[in-house]
């Protein structure tokens, strides 16, 4: 017994070693990157600890500081586009103010409206900005800026979902023009995540109505992220007389329809609210299949399994367009664009779409793509 003993302390000193010499082995790679990027000397560049790094007489204006590893890395790809080297001085010039400081906003909303404690989480070689252990729950505040083709791959956002979803961990990734333009929408969608509600409504004790199509637009637009659908099939839960829950569907094919929108309102729980509206549906117009796109970055489509929708297919991330020379940036679609710019609809073979794009000042923002959802009934 004490020979095992011995041979398993020795193997544990010997990886701690291997760690130990592989960890260092990084960092001087590291450094050679850095060096020769930046075309410093190795004793200017100093590992502060697993994030940080000092960069000495570099930038003229400040002989030293002090930058983020990620930071760095991000800057440095701009230098290899030949822009202007003093982009890497983060005093020069600083992250993304806007970004961070609108971050810091959904921080403050959670622990000092919410009263909820919250951390950084790191899984692997990615950072959860924001982590609530509690509920299992993290949100990633995303930047147009700098989470945009320009420095992101097009499958950054969705391996950042699954590596969470494979860690237990439901993961919310809210774009920056959500968080300006949608503040409270985004707000309700966060409290409902963490159970937090201002009313709760069970749907027995709600009356189902048709509702116009106006109607409903208006409802979506006020409590979904998503914003409006011109469906024609919309059915509403009314609770003493006040419409607290919106389904919209439209027919695509003969006997096959697809959900475009659904939502409660705003802080508000509408207990079975999708299960009654939808078994409604079924019950009046009798489709043999019904269908829903389930945006990953903000749901998992549970509620959707649980009344026996099947998840077929993960469709791959799609794109935006945004402007970088605009102070108020949005996401766009590429049809929204081309009504702005009738030229590009000409024929083009010597150049891509994504580089015309950024020619007229666009760059590409991805997703995380969808889960496609079926209910088949006949």
């Amino acid at each position: 017994m004490v020979r095992i003993r011995k041979n398993v302390a020795s193997k544990d000193k010997k990886n701690s070693i291997k760690r130990t010499r592989s960890n260092t082995i990084k960092k001087e790679n590291t450094k050679k990157e850095i060096s020769r990027a930046l075309n410093i000397p190795l004793k200017d560049i100093v590992h502060i600890n697993d994030t940080d790094v000092s960069i000495s007489n570099y930038c003229t204006k400040h002989p030293k500081f002090i930058t983020t590893k990620a930071d760095l890395k991000n800057k440095i790809r701009k230098i290899k586009n030949n822009e202007h080297n003093k982009l890497i001085c983060p005093i020069c010039n600083p992250l993304d103010k806007t970004s961070s400081i609108q971050e810091n906003e959904v921080r403050q909303f959670i622990e000092k409206e919410l009263h909820i404690e919250s951390k950084k989480l790191k899984i692997q070689k990615s950072e959860i900005d924001i982590y609530i252990p509690q509920h299992n729950l993290g949100i990633e505040y995303n930047g147009l800026w700098w989470h945009s083709s320009k420095f992101r791959k097009s499958n950054y956002h969705l391996n950042k979902t699954e590596l969470s979803e494979k860690n237990n961990i439901k993961l919310l990734q809210i774009f920056e023009d959500e968080w300006t333009n949608k503040k409270d929408i985004v707000k309700s969608i966060i409290k409902s995540k963490l159970n937090i509600y201002d009313k709760k409504i069970f749907s027995r004790y709600c009356e189902i109505r048709e509702v116009s199509m106006l109607e409903a637009s208006a409802f979506l637009s006020e409590n979904d992220l998503f914003g409006s659908s011109n469906t024609l099939i919309n059915y509403g839960l009314y609770f003493k007389n006040e419409l607290v829950s919106v389904l919209s569907i439209k027919n695509i094919s003969f006997q096959s329809f697809e959900i475009i929108g659904h939502c409660d309102k705003l802080n508000i729980y509408v207990s079975g609210s999708l299960d009654k509206l939808i078994k409604h549906f079924i019950y009046i117009h009798k489709p043999k299949s019904l269908i829903k796109n389930v945006d990953r970055r903000y749901s998992q489509g549970l509620s959707y399994k649980k009344i026996g929708f099947k998840n077929i297919r993960n469709t791959r991330p799609s794109f935006y367009y945004f402007s970088y020379k605009k102070k108020n940036m949005n996401r766009r679609t590429l049809a929204n664009i081309k009504e702005q710019f009738p030229e590009y609809l000409t024929d083009i073979h010597d150049i891509s779409e994504e580089t015309l794009m950024e020619q007229l000042g666009y760059y590409r923002i991805y997703d995380c793509g969808y889960k496609k959802f079926v209910l088949n009934l006949k």
